[in-house]
């Protein structure tokens, strides 16, 4: 019988100030996969901002990305949840008709399977080059069988084309990367000059972290997400790396909604069907969730997902 392996974490510092000092706000195990024994702890920093204590090595992505992530396996053409973010992605990029120009190069870091690039080559006839960096090798030739130029790799191991692309996507990928600042820099260098860098990303600017920071909040994603942004967190390492925040959106994530309570009742053994109901994929929990998500953009102005769009003003 297989066991599950206890990971080798290392510690990390705040990618903002590179403290180490702060509170333990929450914490937990992989809720979604199970992919090792290890509990993971979150810090609220001195400075403000939220990230996990102890992440994976380098060596075990291969474990804490299994081969059933959802990003990686799913037949997106059967699934309804699918098909509503294929809708989804084709109007984000209808959205930034002002930076996806003819001729526009673009690169996708963590393009998976490729429906972003698909969504913008179905957008806009005369695109120029449509590349993407991804981990996964299986994605990777998935997207490569589309036509499109991928990298496989860590975006913290491969140096992309310098003053080439004018946009560059950051869709959900930023929250897993190593070293934030690090990449953010890399994709000033990669950009030319005027070039947008398009960044979506949870937030734990909202009112389900507020009520599910100890435990069971979605966008936690032990323990794949090594940091949870704020817009104030995020536009410091744009604007130290050159960029000038053009636009900040906040955008329903009815996942993370569902996800808190999907992983409450399966951690107290309730009966399967009450938490397969909130499932992440569940097209009525999910349609349940959009509305609160809505309220909660409509009295705060905030959701769990955020946008940040900014543009390259110097090197």
């Amino acid at each position: 019988m297989s066991t599950v392996p206890t990971l080798k974490l290392k510690q990390q510092n705040c990618c903002i100030c590179n403290s180490k000092q702060g509170e333990i706000i929450g914490g937990g195990p992989d809720f979604e996969y199970s992919t090792c024994a290890n509990e993971f702890s979150v810090r609220r920093c001195v400075c403000g901002h939220v990230y996990l204590v102890d992440v994976p090595d380098q060596g075990d992505l291969n474990i804490v990305y299994p081969t059933n992530y959802m990003q990686y396996s799913i037949d997106e053409g059967e699934k309804l949840a699918w098909k509503a973010k294929k809708v989804l992605d084709v109007m984000m990029v209808r959205s930034l008709k002002k930076y996806l120009t003819q001729g526009t190069n673009v690169l996708d870091v963590g393009c998976a399977q490729g429906r972003l690039l698909d969504a913008i080559k179905s957008s806009y006839s005369k695109i120029g080059a449509l590349e993407g960096v991804e981990i996964s090798e299986k994605a990777a030739d998935t997207c490569r069988k589309k036509g499109y130029t991928v990298t496989v790799g860590t975006f913290e191991s491969i140096e992309p084309k310098s003053n080439f692309y004018n946009v560059v996507f950051l869709d959900q990928v930023i929250e897993h990367l190593y070293s934030p600042r690090t990449a953010i820099k890399k994709i000033n260098k990669a950009l030319q000059l005027g070039g947008a860098i398009v960044l979506k990303t949870p937030t734990s600017d909202c009112i389900d972290f507020k009520f599910f920071k100890k435990r069971y909040w979605g966008g936690y994603h032990f323990p794949r997400h090594f940091n949870i942004f704020s817009r104030k967190s995020l536009s410091v390492l744009l604007v130290e790396a050159g960029f000038e925040v053009s636009s900040v959106k906040y955008l329903p994530q009815p996942a993370h909604w569902s996800q808190c309570f999907e992983f409450w009742l399966k951690e107290r053994h309730m009966p399967r069907f009450l938490s397969a109901f909130f499932y992440k994929e569940n097209p009525l929990s999910l349609a349940v969730f959009t509305v609160v998500e809505m309220l909660s953009k409509l009295l705060f102005g905030k959701t769990s997902n955020m946008e940040i769009i900014a543009v390259k003003i110097k090197d």
